[in-house]
């Protein structure tokens, strides 16, 4: 991985548009954290190579932004 986004978090929230460019930050040393409601299905309109693709490189969460728990976990990563 290139050095040059080292130090950086990237919070993605969103579909396959900020997947793949949250991808480009991932392979540029960003840390990517791709956030998911609970029990969804990533990647569940690719098929799974076009899945493993996108999520190469980044570190999935799962959180309930209706709580307040979830929410302050998105504001943690966020900060």
């Amino acid at each position: 991985m290139s050095p040059l986004l080292d130090g950086t978090r990237v919070v993605e929230v969103g579909g396959r548009g900020a997947g793949v460019c949250t991808r480009l930050f991932a392979e540029l040393g960003a840390d990517v954290v791709a956030v998911h409601a609970p029990g969804a299905h990533i990647g569940f309109d690719l098929e799974r190579g076009a899945a493993i693709v996108l999520h190469k490189n980044k570190r999935h969460r799962s959180l309930d932004l209706s709580s307040a728990d979830g929410r302050a976990s998105f504001d943690h990563l966020a900060a």
